[in-house]
């Protein structure tokens, strides 16, 4: 008896199943979805207030609309600083989010740098489901992670989207690095869409101090322009993000363009190091990084020491060196030291750090803000930034 209730369940859920399946079946289409994302809205929102702020956003809305209404695209809803569209074709999704970045890049040829506009673009395409004009599904939330991986100016598209638009003419497809996104076991196939004018979106340098940032990571690489008179670098927020880097804090460094030239500023919980070009007087809690190890340097009133975790080394008279093979501090298990490192010097006038031409270099951290020249090097997380500037070396 009870093995007869049991299968008659079953037949009713199985019932309610396919009736279920063939009720979302008339809710569900192909079609792609482009998130567009105001780079720098929240130091904008920080810098002019919250009426300035809407009024932006407003403008993006306003935007999008005119740029994807003739390509069949339709502004489903606005998320924060953020636009949701969503296009029947994909060719017409990749034209309209070109229109969108051009759009902008008209937009800004006439207002100062601090009151630009840059757009993050990602456009993603498949199944997903369409209820009461807005739209849902895996496609969505691809989407949402496009934009999130994309720079200020680019536009990053799924493979599906690259896949079913790939012969338009007027663009340009690039492969990037395969990309972990949040929420996809393994690592993603992303393209970047270029057109003529995407360095207009992306923004123009600053004549006379233009910077960039090259990511010194042979299977990420990337260029990074410092095209506004602030820029800045998180896991979460900014204009520059590497949401999968843990060590990054949210918000983490602000690059800031000035008259005098750049400088960087420690706006995070772990902080920001330079490498060492030169000798430098340590100061009383100075962390310095060497290889992969991180030294908080300690005065005190007496000895002079290096403390490492639970580990302190007195810094007595004269020098001590640090290295993987030599010195008087020593790590051999750590690849990233030269086999002679580093060295402090004690002298009556101070403790020196100087760098003994290390492969990888020695970092101190930032404190506040520090200047910085073509050259320098800057890890944020575990991101080894060069900085260069433009017409150096």
């Amino acid at each position: 008896m009870a093995a007869h209730e049991d299968s008659t369940r079953l037949d009713e859920l199985l019932r309610r199943r396919t009736e279920l399946d063939r009720r979302l079946a008339r809710y569900k289409q192909e079609f792609a979805v482009m998130f567009a994302d105001i780079a720098g809205s929240t130091s904008f929102f920080e810098r002019r207030g919250d009426v300035s702020g809407l009024v932006m956003v407003q403008e993006l809305v306003d935007r999008a609309r005119r740029a994807v209404a003739p390509l069949g695209g339709q502004v489903v809803k606005s998320i924060g600083d953020a636009v949701l569209v969503r296009f029947g074709e994909a060719g017409a999704a990749v034209r309209g989010a070109v229109a969108l970045q051009e759009s902008f890049a008209e937009w800004n040829r006439n207002r100062a740098q601090a009151d630009r506009m840059r757009l993050r673009v990602g456009v993603s395409w498949g199944s997903g489901f369409v209820k009461d004009e807005d739209v849902f599904g895996d496609v969505v939330n691809l989407a949402a992670r496009l934009e999130h991986l994309a720079q200020p100016g680019q536009i990053v598209v799924s493979a599906a989207l690259h896949a079913a638009a790939r012969e338009l003419a007027g663009v340009i497809w690039r492969r990037l690095p395969d990309a972990q996104l949040k929420g996809k076991a393994a690592p993603q196939e992303v393209y970047e869409v270029t057109w003529p004018g995407a360095e207009e979106a992306a923004g123009a340098l600053p004549e006379g101090h233009a910077y960039s940032l090259i990511l010194l990571e042979a299977q990420e690489g990337g260029v990074y322009p410092l095209a506004a008179p602030e820029t800045l670098l998180g896991r979460a927020e900014g204009e520059i993000r590497f949401p999968g880097d843990g060590l990054l804090s949210a918000r983490h460094a602000r690059f800031l363009v000035d008259a005098d030239g750049l400088r960087v500023e420690d706006v995070s919980a772990s902080g920001v190091y330079v490498r060492l070009r030169e000798p430098v007087q340590l100061r009383d809690a100075d962390q310095v990084v060497v290889g992969r190890k991180l030294f908080e340097f300690i005065a005190g009133t007496g000895e002079p020491q290096l403390h490492f975790g639970h580990q302190s080394f007195p810094l007595r008279s004269g020098e001590t060196l640090i290295g993987r093979r030599e010195g008087d501090i020593v790590f051999p298990d750590d690849a990233f030291l030269s086999g002679l490192h580093a060295r402090v010097l004690v002298d009556p006038e101070g403790v020196v750090l100087e760098d003994l031409r290390s492969t990888n270099g020695t970092f101190l951290k930032v404190r506040g803000a520090a200047r910085l020249e073509d050259g320098d090097q800057v890890l944020c997380g575990s991101k080894l930034l060069l900085v260069r500037a433009r017409g150096a070396g």
